[in-house]
């Protein structure tokens, strides 16, 4: 787990120095014309409802139901994990945002989405991946279930993020620092409430 986490991290650092250094870096370009190739209003409508649901209202509620989930079960602890996952995913990925302060790669069409802040990273991405961990944390300690919530909580994510390239709101970087923040804030989250509940054991 500590060398996934590492690896992430590393991962995250070179996408930042990638955008610092060429904020319309080719890789983007070559990437956000393939996705958008595929134009059809059918794709158009599912990019905009996920870009409604996967916006910080509607994380926040699906969130507030598996905290809800979790009290009732008496998971303590792991109700602290989501919430500490969730503030600390909202924070940093905003605290980023304002630190690069990366451009929209297009002027995005109002009329289908709005936009806040910059591009670099994306909150919705960052958001969809710490619902992904979330559900399988909260969801998937049931064995006949765990591939199955595996399997829905990475395609909620892949999707999210694909919706973000193709409606123009990101290029394909900030999809990837937004998944890659949602993981590691959920790991360090994970880390610290399991690091305390050991101390308070032997208090």
């Amino acid at each position: 787990m500590l060398l996934i986490f590492i690896l992430l991290f590393l991962f995250l650092i070179a996408l930042m120095l990638m955008v610092f250094v060429d904020p319309h870096n080719f890789f983007d370009q070559q990437l956000i014309a393939w996705v958008q190739q595929f134009d059809t209003d059918l794709l158009e409508r599912g990019a905009v409802f996920l870009a409604h649901v996967g916006s910080l209202y509607g994380t926040a509620v699906i969130a507030f139901l598996l905290l809800v989930y979790s009290l009732v079960q008496h998971k303590t602890k792991q109700a602290l994990i989501l919430v500490f996952g969730f503030a600390s995913t909202v924070s940093v990925t905003w605290l980023m945002k304002w630190l690069f302060a990366r451009p929209r790669p297009f002027v995005v069409d109002e009329a289908l989405v709005e936009t806040y802040g910059s591009a670099f990273p994306s909150a919705h991405s960052a958001y969809a991946a710490m619902i992904a961990v979330m559900l399988v944390v909260v969801l998937g300690s049931n064995r006949n279930v765990k591939y199955w919530m595996l399997g829905i909580a990475v395609l909620w994510a892949v999707l999210m993020g694909w919706s973000r390239v193709y409606i123009n709101a990101h290029y394909p970087t900030d999809v990837l620092a937004g998944w890659i923040i949602g993981v590691l804030m959920m790991f360090c989250s994970a880390w610290l409430i399991n690091k305390f509940s050991m101390k308070q054991q032997f208090v």
